[in-house]
């Protein structure tokens, strides 16, 4: 069996523009329309169909939305992690706790060991409120020349083997 790293489970509402995450969840919900449920569900069967696993990292937000689905892909073989609860940019400490706080629901019934920031925008004092939540590991870097490296606590695993040159 084949285990990939990761892909990012997030409804296609969650664009890092102001206007959608001004919007009720109830109104994020109504613009995903399902679709998440669909598409996911189109991934799981060909990954089922390939014996191959992945790590998603989930928004919070769609375990309220829709609770079995993310059963149902824990059910499945693949590991659980975290993308934060509402996919928002986590520009400080205060935003981090609120989004934990925001998914404690989700973070118990998973107790996922995965963490990965919106955008890969993560500052430096965020390790350790992570680490206390729980975390082993985050993945909220791009860059591989420093290799998995532990930052205050937790294992910083680069997103990608190819550095991002801005």
């Amino acid at each position: 069996m084949k285990h990939f790293y990761a892909i990012d489970l997030e409804s296609w509402v969650y664009p890092n523009l102001e206007e959608f995450h001004n919007l009720s969840q109830k109104e994020r919900k109504k613009l995903d329309g399902g679709y998440i449920v669909d598409s996911t569900c189109r991934l799981l069967e060909l990954l089922e169909k390939y014996n191959t696993k992945l790590t998603f990292f989930i928004i919070g937000e769609l375990y309220e939305w829709y609770p079995d689905l993310i059963r149902k892909i824990k059910r499945a073989g693949h590991e659980i992690a975290y993308h934060t609860h509402t996919h928002v940019l986590l520009k400080n400490k205060n935003l981090i706790e609120k989004q934990l706080a925001l998914s404690a629901h989700f973070l118990k019934e998973f107790q996922p060991r995965g963490f990965q920031a919106p955008v890969i925008y993560f500052p430096r004092s965020g390790y350790e409120i992570i680490k206390k939540a729980g975390f082993r590991y985050s993945s909220s870097v791009y860059h591989s020349d420093i290799g998995i490296q532990p930052v205050d606590g937790v294992l910083e695993i680069p997103v990608s083997c190819n550095r991002v040159i801005l």
